[in-house]
C-alpha cells in the first residue's frame, strides 16, 4: 500500500492539475476583466462595415430580376443593419464573459481541490 501512495504519478498530478487551476483562473480573468471592461467602457464598433448600398436592391432567389427599393425602404433596412450588427456586437462581448467566468470558476475549483495541505 505504501508502493502504491509514494509512485510518481500519484504525486505528479496534482501538482500538475494544481497549475492548470491556476493557468484556467488567470486566463479566466483576463477575460472577465476585459471583456467586461470594453462593454461597460467603450462604445459598440462593429467590425463589419455597413453602407446604404447593402439595402439598395432586394434580390429575389428565383427572380433573376433586381427590384430596386424606396429612399424610406433603404433608411429603414440600413438602421436595421446596424441595430442588428450591435446586438450582435455585444452578445458577443457578453458571451466572452461568461467563457471567462466558467474558465475562472473550474480554475478555482481546480487549485482549492488540488492544493498543498500543510500536515
Amino acid at each position: 500500500m505504501s508502493d502504491f501512495k509514494k509512485h510518481w504519478v500519484f504525486q505528479i498530478v496534482p501538482v500538475l492539475l494544481f497549475f492548470v487551476g491556476v493557468i484556467m483562473m488567470t486566463v479566466g480573468g483576463t477575460i472577465t476583466l476585459s471583456s467586461s471592461v470594453k462593454l461597460a467602457l467603450f462604445e459598440d464598433s462593429p467590425r463589419h462595415i455597413i453602407t446604404k448600398e447593402s439595402c439598395r436592391y432586394e434580390f429575389k432567389p428565383f427572380d433573376e430580376k433586381e427590384v430596386e427599393k424606396t429612399e424610406t425602404e433603404i433608411e429603414r433596412c440600413f438602421k436595421e443593419k446596424k441595430m442588428a450588427e450591435r446586438l450582435r456586437f455585444r452578445n458577443n462581448q457578453k458571451q466572452n464573459i461568461v467563457e471567462g467566468l466558467s474558465s475562472l470558476f473550474i480554475g478555482l475549483i481546480l487549485t482549492l481541490f488540488f492544493r498543498k495541505k500543510k500536515k
